[in-house]
């Protein structure tokens, strides 16, 4: 999964252009109230500028989060293949067991490494869904403020329209609203968009999550085999030596007799 041209995207684009940033009203047809309609588009274009950064920070965040899963993968690979080349070694059994026992050391050690790892990256992945969800929500709510600012401004045009001598300037400012009304939905379409690629990302990283913990159950199967080996090899030395006691005894015994 790869949001680094996502993130790029939110760092480059400009969401108000400098032909739409001026919304403010005439002032021939400036009063109390065009000004608070004013002042509320004001308000809601700082704050899906301020969506936007958030968006591109939790892009960043999960690019950091698929790096680090990457050196994980490679660190479990490393191992795997020393594993590997150790048992294709022609040792003596004493050897095979010294060399076993590190590497089950080992193994255990990076078992414990990667389970931590992989529950900080489950707490770090359940933030960013909650984070994504948050934006949704104030994405949801900017469209709609911004649908009743326009129900807002429609019902101030249906007003000015008749004054014969406004006509003129109402027709003008008034093509500039809509330009800019339908600017700020698509916009909005947009930012809904992009945060629809994010959450699929999110769900690819969970399935990258799910195969990492596979490995980490098949690296747990086979130190439980391994040790098992292990433990019958022992045993069998173990009967060995009792064996070798009982010829010495008897060689002694024997040895006595004669």
């Amino acid at each position: 999964m790869d949001v680094q041209p996502m993130s790029e995207w939110f760092r480059n684009i400009n969401l108000f252009n400098d032909e739409f940033t001026d919304t403010r009203i005439p002032s021939a047809l400036s009063n109390e109230e065009n000004k608070l309609l004013e002042e509320n588009v004001e308000a809601k274009m700082k704050e899906l500028t301020t969506l936007q950064l958030d968006i591109v920070e939790n892009s960043d965040r999960i690019q950091m989060l698929e790096d680090h899963q990457k050196l994980v993968q490679d660190e479990l690979e490393t191992i795997q293949r020393l594993l590997a080349a150790h048992r294709r070694e022609d040792t003596t059994e004493q050897t095979h067991l010294h060399i076993d026992i590190a590497e089950m050391q080992r193994t255990e050690r990076l078992i414990t490494i990667l389970e931590n790892g992989l529950i900080k990256f489950r707490k770090r992945k359940t933030d960013f869904e909650t984070e994504i969800n948050q934006l949704h929500i104030q994405i949801g709510k900017i469209n709609d403020e911004t649908l009743i600012e326009k129900d807002t401004l429609e019902k101030l045009i249906d007003v000015i329209k008749k004054n014969d001598e406004e006509t003129f300037c109402l027709m003008k400012y008034t093509r500039q609203d809509n330009i800019r009304i339908k600017e700020l939905t698509a916009q909005l379409e947009r930012d809904s968009e992009k945060s629809i690629k994010l959450k699929r990302a999110i769900e690819e990283g969970r399935i990258e999550y799910y195969g990492l913990q596979v490995e980490l159950d098949k690296i747990a199967d086979i130190f439980r085999r391994s040790y098992t080996q292990r433990q019958q090899l022992i045993k069998r030395w173990e009967t060995i030596l009792v064996q070798m006691q009982r010829k010495d005894y008897d060689i002694d015994r024997l040895a006595i007799v004669i």
